[in-house]
């Protein structure tokens, strides 16, 4: 009988010993997780995505030209601005409003306190970068990724250079 209590207490102490290992390791993970999980910047993408949905719920079609694969960023600026007006219903810096293809003034997307001076822009001062695709069911690539969909969003990261969903990039499908 003694050895049975024996053999009890040492699961019991093994048992701690591996719950507090686990708890030590999601310490050190959650201490030292990639510079790229981002939580703002990872939500402000889903708030982009959602509002792209929303628009294409009302209106039926993505804020984008029928049968086309748009992209939208730093590298189109003119471009991204009147996408975020379109979304949000308010003009931005450059007060280019766009809200005639959005003609229920409709806000898809809220808007920070300086949009009006800044844009819609991730935590870098960076524009997001966003792909829209019309074409019926047709694989876009990105990086070395392929994927199947119509909106693509990601943040170009912490050195404001866009990889491609790639490096220090912030994309939901990493």
């Amino acid at each position: 009988m003694k050895s049975l209590k024996h053999f009890r207490a040492v699961d019991i102490v093994t048992a701690v010993l591996a719950i507090l290992f686990v708890i030590a390791l999601s310490i050190s993970l959650i201490r030292n997780r990639p510079s790229s999980n981002h939580p703002k910047v990872r939500a402000a993408i889903k708030a982009v995505i959602a509002a792209i949905k929303n628009y294409e719920g009302v209106y039926g079609a993505l804020p984008c030209k029928d049968n086309s694969l748009e992209r939208f960023g730093d590298a189109n600026p003119e471009e991204y601005d009147k996408l975020m007006e379109l979304l949000t219903g308010i003009e931005g810096p450059d007060k280019d409003n766009e809200v005639t293809k959005n003609s229920r003034q409709i806000n898809f997307l809220y808007t920070f306190e300086n949009y009006k001076t800044e844009g819609w822009v991730d935590e870098w001062k960076s524009r997001f970068n966003i792909l829209l695709n019309s074409r019926n069911k047709q694989d876009v690539k990105i990086g070395s990724k392929t994927m199947l969909g119509s909106i693509f969003v990601y943040s170009s990261g912490p050195n404001r250079k866009d990889e491609n969903g790639e490096g220090d990039d912030v994309a939901p499908w990493k």
